[in-house]
């Protein structure tokens, strides 16, 4: 299953890790196995280098946030969408966030581990 010759967005996603190769990081080669993720127009199997690029940042970035708001990414995958974790966030928090804002917040808490 982590084997990033067979799944190519998993060879970027170690490249670009912010701890060196994990597939914890994110987990792309879940598109590739065609689990996708409408709500970031990810609807079908990345064939370009572009559409690769993309998938890895989207799931380097949802798993950024998932850990730093201690969830199960797991669940984000393959149980319930990503707009409905904004849901649930927004009821615990008082907030009034989207889905895009914590895609936002993951993107932020990638780079400050990252650099």
């Amino acid at each position: 299953m982590h084997h990033a010759r067979l799944y190519k967005s998993l060879g970027l996603s170690y490249t670009t890790s912010n701890r060196g190769a994990c597939h914890l990081q994110g987990m792309p080669m879940l598109v590739e196995r065609l689990i996708l993720l409408p709500e970031y127009c990810i609807n079908e199997h990345p064939r370009t280098v572009d559409d690769r690029v993309t998938t890895v940042i989207i799931h380097q970035d949802i798993c950024a946030f998932t850990y730093s708001a201690i969830l199960c990414k797991f669940g984000i995958f393959s149980i319930v969408s990503f707009e409905h974790i904004a849901k649930v966030w927004n009821a615990i928090t008082g907030m009034n966030l989207t889905h895009e804002d914590l895609l936002t917040i993951g993107r932020r808490v990638w780079y400050l581990e990252r650099f």
